[in-house]
């Protein structure tokens, strides 16, 4: 399929596709009249770069994602990085509810009278 229903099929620009491409994220093959061509693969690949970047992944890190092997997608590659990706999602919203946990303390010290035999800890 050509460039104009790849961007009609996944919502992008034709800037947006054509610079995706040259990032590396995606790799359409050209026809006779050296049109790019794009696959099936290609436009579930777009879907999911759309969906990788609203989820605040940058282009570097989807780059690393994607692999190819004999001119196909890797999906078990891009999977396997997801899963590792998500894991690492979840191991910081640990270390965010722990700082959370932490400034609220801090903000409880700071509201409540300070007895003399208690250290000052997160008071200013």
């Amino acid at each position: 399929m050509f460039i104009g229903e790849v961007a009609k099929r996944t919502g992008l620009t034709l800037k947006a596709i054509r610079l995706y491409e040259e990032a590396g994220l995606i790799r359409p093959t050209r026809s006779n009249a050296n049109y790019r061509l794009y696959r099936e693969a290609d436009v579930q690949l777009l879907k999911l770069i759309i969906e990788a970047r609203q989820m605040g992944m940058r282009v570097s890190q989807i780059k690393t994602a994607i692999r190819y092997v004999q001119g196909e997608i890797d999906w078990a590659h891009v999977n396997a990085y997801l899963t590792d990706y998500r894991q690492a999602l979840l191991q910081e919203i640990e270390r965010l509810k722990a700082n959370v946990k932490q400034l609220d303390a801090c903000i409880a010290e700071m509201n409540s009278p300070e007895p003399a035999d208690q250290p000052a800890g997160c008071r200013a």
